[in-house]
Parts: C-alpha cells; structure tokens; sequence
C-alpha cells in the first residue's frame, strides 16, 4: 500500500491466491495518489520456477520493465524453535 500512497504510477500484486491479489489490487487502488496509476493482479506459485518466469514476463509486457521487485513470500506450518 505504501508505494501506491507515495506515488507510484505502476504496482503488481502477485499472489498464489489470485482472488487475493485481487483485493489487494482494488485497496490501493482506493489509496493511489498517482492520477495515472495502475496495478495488476496475477498468479504465482514462487516454488516453480516456470511460475516466477512467467510473473516477470507478464510484468515486463504490462510495465515495460521493472524497477523494483519485492519478495515477500512466507511459509506456514508447525515451527519447533523460536526466533529471540
């Protein structure tokens, strides 16, 4: 959200869960300061690389290139230590 509200003109929110990065794409949306701003929602699985592959390709046609790319991909599940 932060991007969108400090002025980006372009966002893509990529997602396993597609209806996901929907929603996210209409929130900030709402909250766009750029008045040519757009966002794109897609697809992706990180833990095959063909998925990826294509995310960035789908990218680079939408945007044209890619200026900054943020990975934030998390992993749930059963944990036996803790961070301190």
């Amino acid at each position: 959200m932060g991007f969108a509200q400090q002025g980006a003109a372009r966002v893509m929110i990529a997602d396993l869960d597609l209806s996901s990065a929907e929603k996210v794409v209409s929130e900030i949306t709402s909250l766009a300061t750029a008045s040519n701003f757009q966002a794109q929602a897609i697809e992706v699985d990180v833990t095959l690389e063909k998925s990826v592959d294509s995310a960035v390709q789908q990218a680079v046609r939408f945007f044209g290139r890619i200026d900054y790319c943020i990975s934030s991909a998390g992993v749930s599940g059963p944990s036996d230590y803790v961070l301190t």
